[in-house]
């Protein structure tokens, strides 16, 4: 069963998708200098999974930049798309 809560959140997201994406593309990247550090700890070419990985943008985008091999989940179907389209995720 599905927490009503939860399905309202979801929908929040399905309908900013197309916002959310944007915001993101033009914010500063505050996170990167931890994704740099992570990604150092990691073996070269890993396999990541990114939870809540929303359009990809930015994370998923430095990931892929890093040579990493990434797969994204997401309760938000309309963020996997944009995610998808732009070649973020497969």
């Amino acid at each position: 069963m599905t927490d009503p809560k939860s399905s309202e959140i979801i929908s929040i997201y399905e309908k900013s998708s197309v916002f959310w994406d944007d915001l993101r593309k033009k914010s500063k990247f505050f996170a990167e200098p931890l994704i740099a550090w992570l990604c150092d700890s990691i073996p070269q070419g890993a396999e990541i999974l990114d939870v809540g990985c929303a359009t990809g943008r930015p994370i998923g985008e430095y990931i892929l930049r890093a040579g990493f091999k990434l797969t994204g989940i997401d309760g938000a179907k309309a963020m996997i798309n944009l995610a998808q389209n732009k070649g973020i995720l497969i």
